[in-house]
């Protein structure tokens, strides 16, 4: 009868680990896997502080996390981290997940447009030199008459610019205009600092 009861204990003990192991992983999305460098990346955009352009301040640098998206947008499983900053970064770090959908996957792109294209609250931003909290929804699809619309992934902000040369464009997430910003151009290359 004592070995029973003690089968029962360890039985009990091994379900109880085993449920608590299932319940903290309910809601987490799985890391991709990804290079070192990939892995560095995926971390500075997860915990970014600030929806960032691809130039701020006074010298119009490229700031670290925009870096960042660049070094995930090569990885092998970029798609998968994308997706897995929707699931576990900041807000300004799932808008940068946003963005690179738009190259990985158009439909989960426009799935997810929609729906933060409806969200409430605020975001900070960096624009230029310019520091200010915008709306989330606001950033992702323009309120303005003249947004910038770009055919895909494969156009650019220039190429859309020189089509529509009198258009004053105003930039956002749903029409491309940020992602092909934070692209970058073709052999852009971090600085090395001295």
């Amino acid at each position: 009868m004592p070995a029973l009861c003690n089968r029962r204990r360890v039985l009990c003990v091994f379900s109880v680990s085993f449920a608590m192991v299932c319940l903290s992983s309910v809601g987490r999305t799985a890391l991709p896997e990804l290079s070192a460098e990939g892995l560095r990346a995926y971390q500075k955009v997860k915990k970014a502080e600030m929806f960032c352009s691809a130039a701020v301040g006074y010298a119009g640098t490229t700031p670290e996390v925009v870096w960042s998206f660049r070094d995930l947008l090569k990885e092998k499983n970029a798609d998968a981290a994308f997706k897995a900053l929707l699931q576990e970064a900041t807000v300004p770090g799932q808008l940068y997940g946003l963005c690179g959908l738009w190259f990985t996957d158009q439909a989960a792109f426009k799935k997810e447009v929609a729906r933060y294209g409806a969200m409430r609250g605020k975001v900070w931003t960096m624009m230029g030199c310019m520091i200010g909290e915008d709306v989330i929804a606001e950033v992702v699809v323009s309120p303005y008459p003249t947004p910038i619309r770009l055919n895909g992934p494969e156009d650019s902000v220039e190429d859309w610019w020189a089509r529509n040369p009198k258009d004053p464009g105003h930039s956002d997430i749903a029409g491309g205009s940020w992602p092909s910003v934070f692209k970058g151009e073709k052999g852009a290359k971090r600085p090395v600092k001295k």
